[in-house]
């Protein structure tokens, strides 16, 4: 297995931290966690876990672009090295995503959110260098 290829279950794996604190912060709501309209009750969250579950649906939002160019630069025989770079950059920028926003470190956040982002492009990108 590739880096990149790898790095797709631990992309998928970040998306869940975030989802943890959100649900914790519904827990400590009045009546506890509902878990019979749990997305209705996120209206009551608090700003800690309004960021939280923004930080959760945006990770969700961007794994299947990165897996889907990781899953690219596989199939096209992309430069190894740069591939594993790239899937990298994403993994470590996403994991520092969720805590900068749940942080409110909006400027950190986004400047994580753009690394991850160019990673991701750069996956795409490296299946267009001849010669892989």
């Amino acid at each position: 297995m590739t880096i990149p290829l790898a790095c797709i279950l631990v992309a998928w794996l970040l998306v869940w931290p975030p989802k943890l604190v959100s649900s914790h912060e519904q827990r400590k709501l009045a009546g506890g966690y509902d878990n019979r309209d749990p997305r209705v009750q996120r209206a009551s969250l608090s700003e800690r876990g309004r960021r939280a579950q923004a930080a959760h649906e945006n990770t969700m939002e961007v794994f299947p672009a990165f897996a889907a160019g990781a899953i690219v630069a596989h199939l096209t025989g992309a430069d190894a090295t740069l591939s594993a770079v790239a899937a990298i950059t994403f993994c470590t920028a996403r994991a520092l995503y969720p805590w900068l926003y749940i942080g409110g470190l909006a400027t950190l956040r986004s400047t994580a959110w753009t690394i991850g982002a160019l990673a991701t492009l750069a996956l795409y990108a490296l299946a267009f260098v001849p010669g892989g």
